[in-house]
């Protein structure tokens, strides 16, 4: 199990510096162990961390799979408290792919499971992931979104929590470049 954790571990490393390829095949030697030991504990977590990985490098279709996956382990479990991160993760993808309200969906879920666990990280992540999945589906203004990810991004920086912050502010620079404010990107 410890090659196991290692290897997650590595994993998700690989996936927040953003070098998917590698972080895939440290996240299935993971699962592969983990399946062969029958540690479910940190299961769900390498599913979920696959599936951004796939997600991030264009294999929509297998990202998908992984994080409903893990969103399933995970509420099998009597871990309960992960689950905004899959959700997260889920959201994120669905956004990648253009699927906004499948997004804004996953996103909202996010947000009310880490509100009941209080996971601050994770209610900052869905309210930048909802503003964000509102704007592209055209239910809100601009204005609107831009006020809700400046406020996750406060929150995350309040919280320390450095590449989250990043990926807020690529988030943002998104928005605001497919609006037209390539300025403000």
């Amino acid at each position: 199990l410890s090659i196991g954790l290692a290897e997650l571990a590595y994993g998700i490393l690989l996936t927040t510096r953003g070098r998917e390829e590698q972080a895939i095949a440290h996240l299935e030697e993971s699962i592969d162990r983990y399946e062969k030991a029958h540690g479910t504990m940190w299961l769900p977590i390498a599913w979920s961390y696959l599936g951004l990985s796939c997600g991030r490098s264009g294999r929509n279709a297998k990202a998908v799979e992984c994080l409903e996956k893990a969103l399933a382990m995970q509420a099998e479990s009597e871990v309960q408290a992960l689950l905004a991160m899959h959700h997260c993760h889920l959201g994120s993808v669905c956004l990648e792919q253009g699927e906004q309200e499948k997004g804004r969906h996953h996103a909202g879920e996010a947000a009310r499971m880490a509100a009941t666990h209080d996971e601050e990280h994770y209610q900052a992540l869905a309210l930048i992931l909802m503003a964000v999945a509102e704007w592209k589906g055209c239910s809100v203004p601009l204005a609107s979104s831009e006020e809700r990810i400046v406020e996750g991004i406060s929150r995350l920086e309040a919280l320390g929590l450095k590449p989250w912050v990043a990926q807020g502010h690529l988030l943002f620079g998104e928005v605001l470049g497919d609006a037209g404010e390539r300025a403000k990107a």
